[in-house]
């Protein structure tokens, strides 16, 4: 395939096409005679020639060094030893050598504790607070605490009966970054670890309540779910407190698996009461009318009468159920 000749002067500016290499032509006359210039070695793949073109790189496939994002760079200087990568800190001279995997995790927290041994500290973050009267409003400094907002959380959840996706969800997020830029995203495994680690503070508490209670009255109840299979109970304890005020707490919501026998309902009540420690202080229990519950309360009571904790000798503690219609 031939090729017709370049002119020289302003033509050679105009050649768009791409002219292919004639193989009786000798390499270094072809190339003068299209006006290109052998690049030197020096050339940089960000420089501009006269005309505003890009000139070509001598290596355009290497890979480009990625941009250092992480906060600690500004007090931090890098440099090699035997190929080894080092940084030196800005603040306190020390030398830190980098793991292979580059990571700045390290970095990051001996910045954030020399930035407090030297004084350098970000600024003070303000955020109006209320007072005692409803008309003042107080300005205090504000820090943004994970561990709090956790538990907020999942009190959240479960006071409004929400699925753990809801932390999940787009507007829930939008939400808390609009009331604190400072939110960090929770996932719902976090909630759910927080949800246990609520009930067992929340139970803590309750039984600091018990030990101050004199006697406690007890409502229980089976229920069989028609899908599943399954039986469950539901213990709940009422009370009296120090103010005379009736006080109502679930303590109990388990499976009870069938046949729900006396037996088995007496041991799954027995089980309850020595897990709240509540074992001398049951006054009254109320079931429905269950041949079962017969059963169980007559086995609850010897046990009660065993370690005397009944009051009136047990007098007071009858076997009479209530009639549920």
């Amino acid at each position: 395939m031939s090729s017709s000749p370049v002119g020289k002067g302003k033509k050679r500016k105009k050649l768009s096409r791409i002219e292919i290499i004639p193989e009786n032509a000798e390499y270094e006359e072809h190339l003068r005679s299209l006006g290109d210039e052998t690049p030197s070695d020096d050339t940089d793949a960000s420089s501009k020639d006269k005309s505003g073109q890009t000139e070509v790189t001598a290596n355009p496939y290497a890979k480009k060094q990625r941009k250092k994002k992480s906060r600690s760079w500004q007090y931090l200087d890098e440099f090699e030893v035997n190929g080894e990568k080092w940084v030196r800190c800005k603040l306190c001279q020390t030398e830190i050598k980098r793991d292979k995997t580059c990571s700045t995790t390290q970095l990051n927290r001996h910045v954030d504790k020399c930035k407090v041994t030297h004084g350098v500290t970000r600024q003070t973050q303000l955020q109006f607070q209320k007072s005692g009267n409803a008309f003042e409003i107080t300005l205090e400094t504000f820090k943004y605490d994970h561990t709090e907002m956790r538990k907020i959380v999942a009190h959240y959840i479960l006071i409004n009966e929400l699925p753990l996706m809801h932390v999940e969800s787009f507007m829930f997020n939008e939400v808390m970054r609009k009331a604190t830029p400072l939110w960090q995203k929770i996932s719902r495994a976090t909630v759910k670890a927080d949800f246990v680690t609520t009930y067992e503070i929340e139970k803590k508490k309750l039984k600091e309540v018990f030990k101050y209670v004199k006697k406690i009255n007890i409502t229980t109840d089976m229920w069989t779910s028609s899908n599943q299979k399954s039986g469950y109970m539901v213990v709940t304890s009422h009370w009296i407190d120090y103010e005379w005020k009736l006080k109502m707490r679930v303590l109990n919501f388990c499976n009870a698996p069938p046949p729900h026998s006396g037996y088995i309902i007496a041991e799954a009540l027995s089980r309850c009461f020595t897990e709240w420690e509540i074992d001398e202080k049951t006054g009254t229990i109320v079931v429905d009318n269950a041949k079962a519950n017969d059963v169980a309360l007559r086995i609850l009571k010897d046990n009660f009468s065993i370690r005397n904790s009944l009051p009136v000798g047990g007098k007071l503690f009858t076997l009479d159920v209530v009639h549920m219609f």
